[in-house]
């Protein structure tokens, strides 16, 4: 059987899914995400996330549902389309082969819209990534599940669970930042690292505190778009997150207009070469950055009745912060004092390569940056059982999954917020 650039519905591959007919590369870790409360004829969005590699760059996947109607749209809906499953069902596949992002991520957005009664509905979505070869040699796929239920209906509501698959971080190399000597230029580029670092802290910590809200049922709504908005455009709804945010990003703008000008932006290779342009790709980027990180925390974040594992996930969303800020801020050190010739990749930021990190050559650097992996994996080790973990709907189904994936998704935010503060070559 060949494979169908244009995406194919779960009639033809059942069971089996993708690997069907796609095989002989790493498999991915997929990640379907979205409400798992949803009121009656409502329609929201939902996303499959697929992480990527070096190799398969791009992505394709089917969304197939047990109830309600499913459709295109939301913030990631290009190159998707609806198709007709078994029994006339409506699926959700891509139209072609979708590139993944600068880390080899590859989103799909699409929505669903509940029955005028139902007690509890489930989404199958299969995600593929794939080598770009135009042959299913090379190629590999997993499947991710979210259960969905009705808000106020007196029983307890499902979790959304992920069929485990073997853990693989896929290769990613950072770009190679350019050694600058200007002392303007020095000074706009240790500005933006600050305003960097400062706003994803601060961003962080007001999801995170949002998020809690939703946890213990306090704030009720879909969980990402509430408290960080659904996309990098969008502010949260929550109007309490919403202005805290606004103010993280005025402070952010605020350093960046005070130490950079387009004189020195010329001599730097940032997301922009004016200061005016700069401060759109550099908020788009860093609250991206956010989004990205809480996705991989929190999933599609719903009521948790266990105190216990409210707490498991109040360890994940501060662990995962605190490693990555430590990365982030490691690196921005070795780059503003160490890096005088060479490159500064290799020296300052490391790589993930054959699925494990490669250290950067600065001793002092990569002890920061172990030393912060090592606290990660400890706290979550000892605040989370697999029980806890297993029922939350972030990334891994247990505490040494969810410390395997965090290390890697995490790394790469990091490449990615770097590469928009420093630029370079690949």
């Amino acid at each position: 059987m060949r494979a169908s650039s244009g995406g194919i519905s779960s009639a033809i591959f059942g069971s089996t899914g993708c690997p069907l007919c796609h095989y002989g590369g790493t498999v991915p870790v997929v990640l379907l995400s979205g409400p798992t409360s949803v009121a009656p004829d409502d329609t929201v969005e939902y996303t499959l996330t697929i992480f990527g590699n070096s190799t398969q760059k791009f992505g394709g996947f089917n969304v197939s549902a047990s109830l309600g109607t499913l459709s295109t749209g939301g913030g990631f809906a290009a190159n998707t389309r609806t198709i007709t499953g078994p029994l006339s069902t409506i699926e959700i596949t891509h139209s072609s082969p979708k590139p993944g992002d600068f880390m080899n991520v590859i989103e799909f957005s699409f929505q669903w819209t509940a029955p005028s009664a139902f007690t509890s509905a489930t989404l199958r979505g299969w995600g593929n990534a794939v080598d770009g070869s135009n042959n299913p040699l090379g190629d590999n796929a997993a499947l991710a599940t979210l259960d969905i239920g009705v808000p106020g209906s007196g029983t307890p509501l499902p979790t959304a669970t992920r069929t485990p698959t073997p853990w693989v971080c896929g290769d990613v190399a950072p770009l190679h930042p350019a050694l600058i000597t200007d002392r303007g230029a020095r000074a706009c580029q240790a500005a933006i690292a600050k305003a960097g670092s400062g706003y994803v802290k601060k961003a962080h910590k007001i999801v995170r505190k949002c998020l809690k809200g939703v946890l213990n049922g306090g704030l009720v709504g879909e969980a990402i778009g509430l408290c960080a908005g659904s996309t990098a455009a969008m502010s949260p709804t929550d109007p309490t997150a919403a202005g805290a945010i606004a103010k993280a990003k005025g402070k952010a703008l605020g350093i960046l207009a005070a130490r950079c000008t387009d004189a020195d932006l010329a001599g730097l290779h940032a997301c922009a070469t004016s200061e005016a342009a700069l401060e759109q790709c550099f908020l788009a980027q860093h609250h991206q950055a956010v989004l990205d990180a809480v996705a991989s925390e929190y999933g599609g974040a719903a009521a948790v009745s266990d105190v216990h594992t409210q707490k498991c996930q109040a360890a994940i969303g501060s662990a995962a912060e605190r490693f990555l800020l430590a990365q982030l801020g490691a690196a921005h050190s070795c780059l503003a004092q160490t890096f005088t010739a060479g490159d500064g990749a290799a020296l300052c930021i490391g790589a993930l390569a054959a699925g494990a990190f490669v250290n950067p050559t600065d001793s002092a650097t990569a002890g920061a940056m172990t030393a912060a992996a090592d606290k990660l994996a400890a706290k979550l080790l000892r605040k989370c059982d697999a029980s806890e973990s297993g029922a939350l709907n972030g990334c891994g189904s247990d505490p040494a999954s969810t410390v395997a994936c965090l290390l890697c998704t995490h790394r790469r935010t990091v490449f990615g917020l770097l590469a928009n503060e420093f630029g370079g070559a690949p």
